[in-house]
């Protein structure tokens, strides 16, 4: 999200290793900083007053979005509150 600008990125999608232009064939578009807040689980007017536009969408983009941020941590603590492999054999 942060490093696209808007340009069409070739993936590998389906395991073929062949590059597709899009995931649904239409011509990529810009989204506005709003919509990359909103997208990180931001509110829309979340704002890092130093940055230029380019650097605060690429900010936010390379932050994690907060609800994926809360399932890993609650995945790591209820890893660490179970007994170790060698102590339940």
């Amino acid at each position: 999200m942060a490093r696209g600008g808007g340009r069409t990125t070739p993936v590998a999608l389906g395991g073929s290793r062949r590059p597709k232009r899009s995931l649904n064939g239409s011509a990529p578009r810009r989204l506005a900083l709003a919509d990359h807040a909103r997208l990180q689980g931001l509110p829309e007017d979340f704002d890092l007053p130093p940055f230029t536009a380019s650097a605060k969408i690429q900010a936010i983009g390379n932050g994690v979005p907060l609800a994926m941020g809360r399932a890993v941590a609650a995945a790591v603590r209820g890893a660490l509150s179970l007994p170790s492999a060698a102590a339940a054999a």
